[in-house]
């Protein structure tokens, strides 16, 4: 059996900022490392993205969509 590599792709509205993989990982292009998962009261992944000097606070499944 063969493991797939995951798709990374340009995050909507934080291009050159940050990826998003097919498997849920957000890269930092800035730092080269993997942000930290935040698991919620409600079951969700959430991650803080930065631009301008500006914290968003998103959900991993709507960033992977």
């Amino acid at each position: 059996m063969t493991d797939k590599a995951p798709i990374w792709k340009s995050v909507v509205g934080y291009e050159g900022h940050y990826e998003v993989s097919s498997d849920g990982n957000i890269l930092s292009l800035k730092t080269g490392k993997l942000l930290a998962k935040n698991l919620t009261a409600y079951r969700y992944y959430k991650a803080d993205l930065w631009k301008q000097g500006k914290r968003k606070q998103t959900s991993l499944h709507r960033v992977v969509c």
